[in-house]
């Protein structure tokens, strides 16, 4: 709909060489975060220092997916970066 609203044209073409590409480069990122997770050394108690853990690994995860998303899905389509 917004695609429309801004009058791109060619909107499957954008939307099938982007979305798989954004779906695949964001679980890569889920994993990074995930894997980040494995290194905590409190991570079967319930304290301060685990829930700060946990909101660095989620930062971590949202930096990957934003750099994937911008750096190699965004690339190919035809939309500019305005």
């Amino acid at each position: 709909m917004t695609l429309k609203f801004l009058g791109i044209k060619d909107i499957m073409q954008n939307i099938k060489s982007v979305i798989v590409k954004v779906w695949l480069y964001g679980l890569a990122a889920d994993f990074i975060g995930a894997a980040a997770m494995l290194f905590n050394p409190q991570a079967y108690t319930y304290n301060i220092y685990t829930v700060l853990w946990i909101t660095g690994c989620v930062i971590i995860s949202a930096f990957f997916i934003f750099r994937f998303n911008y750096k190699y899905s965004l690339e190919t389509s035809s939309l500019d970066n305005s």
